[in-house]
Formats: structure tokens, sequence, C-alpha cells
């Protein structure tokens, strides 16, 4: 691993940074496209098929039954504890994300916008070798705060051909109830499609590979009324820091995020000589991980790129938009009004990348690969839709049928002119018979 400099990168390598190195693996388009292509030819039949061929898992009913979540007494007190200690955390600070109904009333008109919980929602959780509860917490309990009406949650077997019974034990906190055990692009499109006993849902949430994210960003385009979270792609940190930071700290943050399948980790510092100490800390802490973690990271998603100054790493940052950005400086408080492209940002030596994963109680739902120029994290509006409700008053006819129809005249649309004039024209000849 080498340090590299900024200003000595040409703009071609400083780009290839900011696009995360990779081109869109048009082999994983094709397969996912295929797929579906043949699960909405074939129904059931290919649904089943696929979960046989790529999770050796060969149930005609992926419904997890009463007597699996038994399982869920395998937990330990503390791990229960600890899930529930994630769940309050999350539940509490979503309640006040909660969006409130907006009224505007006077004299003309009545205007309110009211917000109604998407009724059937869909949710993916990682399983397999890592089954991410985590997942389920950040999502099923927003879905649940909104007032989803049926909450799908989908997760494929795990090694031993069963569902962690965390991922139980989190639905049941939560109050979810169907959960089916099916993963991957066949997951997907068994909530897309609402095939094999899978109730159709209006939007996809949550994580996967890169099968699963370009499985949730097709079926939108087939399935009317169909809607995903956010554009996913592999998980990813920057870290800005200087001398006042802790060189182990700072590695261990880069650390977790290469632990990440395909994560990407950046650390910005104006300083060499703490560059250096991170590379150190990076090899030395990295021998004592476990092996299935020193299996997962891979140093060449490690970059270790020295700046000019922190102003120069905020403007790489807002160019980069990371999904998690961690100022890790000397008063930071000046820098983070600067800061305007960045998925969730982690203030100070202490907080730890991996504290909004689990239990701070910020969602971990976030944009990658630039997408936080546009997009923001999961919130509880993400679970909800809005509608606007107006009542004109005859006043209110009177004062906005003449501006109504010159604009309507403007854009040539008579009819839409006359329906104003008509109303106009009614209430004219109503009032002239009172008098």
């Amino acid at each position: 691993m080498k340090i590299k400099y900024w200003n000595k990168l040409s703009l071609d390598q400083q780009q290839t940074i900011i696009d995360r190195y990779e081109q869109n693996d048009q082999s994983v388009v094709k397969k996912v496209a295929k797929m579906i292509a043949t699960i909405k030819a074939k129904g059931n039949d290919a649904i089943y098929q696929y979960e046989r061929e790529f999770s050796n898992n060969s149930l005609k009913n992926f419904s997890v039954t009463a007597q699996e979540y038994t399982t869920v007494n395998q937990l330990s007190l503390v791990q229960k504890q600890a899930i529930k200690y994630a769940y309050n955390s999350i539940h509490q600070f979503a309640l006040l994300q909660k969006p409130r109904n907006i009224v505007l009333k006077n004299n003309t008109k009545k205007l309110i916008r009211t917000f109604k919980p998407i009724e059937n929602v869909g949710i993916y959780v990682p399983g397999g070798s890592a089954p991410l509860v985590s997942t389920l917490l950040m999502t099923g309990t927003l879905a649940k705060i909104a007032g989803c009406k049926n909450i799908v949650v989908c997760t494929p077997l795990s090694n031993n051909k069963k569902i962690n019974p965390a991922i139980l034990y989190a639905a049941k906190l939560i109050g979810i109830n169907k959960i089916y055990k099916i993963g991957g692009v066949q997951a997907i499109c068994a909530m897309g499609f609402g095939l094999a006993n899978v109730q159709q849902v209006n939007k996809i949430f949550g994580p996967g590979n890169q099968y699963v994210a370009e499985a949730k960003k097709q079926i939108v385009q087939i399935v009317k009324g169909l809607a995903i979270d956010l554009p996913a792609g592999p998980s990813e940190v920057m870290v800005i820091a200087d001398q006042s930071a802790n060189p182990i700290f700072s590695a261990a943050d880069l650390l977790a995020q290469a632990e990440h399948i395909g994560g990407r980790a950046i650390l910005l510092t104006n300083n060499q000589q703490f560059a250096q100490a991170v590379i150190e800390n990076i090899n030395r802490q990295k021998q004592v991980l476990s092996k299935q973690s020193q299996k997962f990271i891979n140093a060449n998603y490690i970059d270790i790129i020295v700046v000019k100054n922190i102003g120069n790493a905020i403007a790489i940052a807002n160019q980069y938009a990371p999904e998690h950005l961690m100022l890790q400086i000397e008063k930071p408080e000046q820098w983070i009004k600067q800061i305007t492209n960045a998925g969730s940002v982690f203030v100070g030596n202490y907080s730890s990348e991996a504290f909004g994963d689990y239990v701070s109680g910020t969602n971990h739902v976030l944009p990658t690969n630039q997408s936080a120029k546009c997009y923001s994290g999961l919130t509880v509006a993400a679970f909800m839709k809005s509608m606007t409700i107006q009542t004109i008053t005859e006043q209110g006819l009177i004062k906005m049928c003449k501006p109504t129809a010159i604009l309507a005249d403007l854009e040539g649309l008579d009819a839409h002119k006359q329906s104003v004039l008509l109303r106009y024209k009614t209430l004219k000849e109503r009032i002239k018979k009172w008098n």
C-alpha cells in the first residue's frame, strides 16, 4: 500500500478515484436481465428453479413457520439486549422523522399536504455468511412507524439451511410476521411480480450483492407501480484526518469499510507522517482480525492520499460524495457547513462509523457511488407518499379566475381556460339573482 499525492495525480487519475475505479459490469446486467425475463415468462417454476440452483433450496413454500421462530431461544440474553438497544435507538430517532400534514387556509382556499403510508413494502435482508440483522432493524422499524399495512421480508437461507435467529428476533421485536426464505434475483422478482406465494409489493428496500442491486434497478422498469429505495453500490467511507487524529482509529475505520465485499475506503490527510502511520496500523491491525474478515478485506480498495490542506480535502469529498464521511480533524464545526454531498457524516475521533451501522439511531441505508449528490439516506418518509387536497371558495374562484385564464391562454389550452370561466360565469349569475 503506497501513499498517493493528490496534486501529483493527473486529472484522469483523480477522476478514476472519484468514479470508484469500476465500470458497469455488463455481464451482470445481461445475466440479471435474462433471469428476470425467464421469471416473467415462466413464473413460479423459474423462481423455484433459480432458488434450487443458487441456494440449494428445494422448498415450495418459503414462508417462515411458527416452529422456526422458536430458534430465537438460541440467542443469549446479551445478544437480545444488543438487538433491542439498537431497535430502541432507531425507533426513537425515526419517530421524530415522521412527516406531518401541512395546512394553508384563508378566505380563498384551503390547501392540505397529507402523508399516507405505502401499503405494501418489501425488504431484502442479505443472509448467507453475513446475516444483516441491522438492515432489518433499519428498514422494518421505519416501515412500522410509517404505518405500512403489509411488510414483506425476503432473506436467503444461511449455510446451515436455516434463517439466523437474530433476524427472526428482530422481526418479532418490530412486529413483522411475513418472512420468506428466498434470496437473490429471484427474491426481488418474487416481491416485484408477486410470485411463489410472496405478496406483491409497491416498493422494495434493502441492500444486496451486485445481482440483487441490478435486479432492483431493472424490475422497476418492468412492473408498474413499483419503486426502490436507493440506487445501491458497494459500501464506502472517506476519512478526512489531520495531525490531531489518532492513526489507530483511522486505520480501523478504513479496514472496517474494506471488510464489506467491494467496499471502498479512502483517507485524505494533509500530513504525510500521519498517512504513513495509518498504513503501518492497517498492516498491524489486519493481522489480528478473524480469518473471515481477512478474506473479505481487499487492500486494493483502500486509498491513502495526501492533500494540500483540509479545504482541499473537503472539496474532494464534495466531488466524491461518499456514503460515509468521517471528520477526524481539529475544529470540525468550521468545515461542516462546507460539506454538500455525503450520505452520513461522523464527527470526531470517537464517532466510529460502526455506531451508525448498528446502534446510534441514524440509518445505515445510504446513497453510494456519488448518489449522495441527489439522494438522502433512508427515512420514514421513504415508506410514505404525499398528496395534496385543495378546496377553493367562491372568493377564491373570483380571485384566481383571471390569472388562470390568462396563463391557459398563453399555453394555448382553451379547455383549461373555459373550465374556470364557466364556473366564474355561473357564480356571477347566482350573485346577480341574490341581489
